[in-house]
């Protein structure tokens, strides 16, 4: 499991809280946690029920400490970094996608 995607989970689950809460601009490890809440927002969307994190999540990026046309890249290789985590996960475990499909008449 990749190192952004592995610090999404905390005993073998999806955290059920952001990993990192607030990260100062002169730490060393800014855009590793900033990337890291960016994967772990998306899924939380795909992924649990709770009221919280069944919104769409358009802010998710942020946290990513780059100017908006560098973020926008950065944010087209998570996305693939996710949907490469998500497909090794059966679609009965996830469970925001379900919900999604339900609502948009896909399912």
């Amino acid at each position: 499991m990749n190192k952004i995607i592995a610090a999404c989970y905390r005993n073998g689950k999806l955290r059920r809280t952001k990993p990192f809460k607030k990260i100062a601009k002169d730490d060393s490890e800014r855009m590793f946690k900033g990337c890291v809440n960016y994967c772990w927002r998306m899924l939380c969307f795909d992924f649990l029920t709770e009221r919280p994190y069944s919104c769409m999540p358009v802010m998710a990026d942020f946290d990513i400490p780059l100017d908006y046309k560098e973020r926008r890249e950065k944010v087209k290789e998570l996305d693939e970094l996710i949907k490469e985590h998500e497909a090794t996960i059966p679609l009965s475990e996830q469970k925001g996608a379900i919900r999604w499909a339900k609502a948009l008449g896909i399912l």
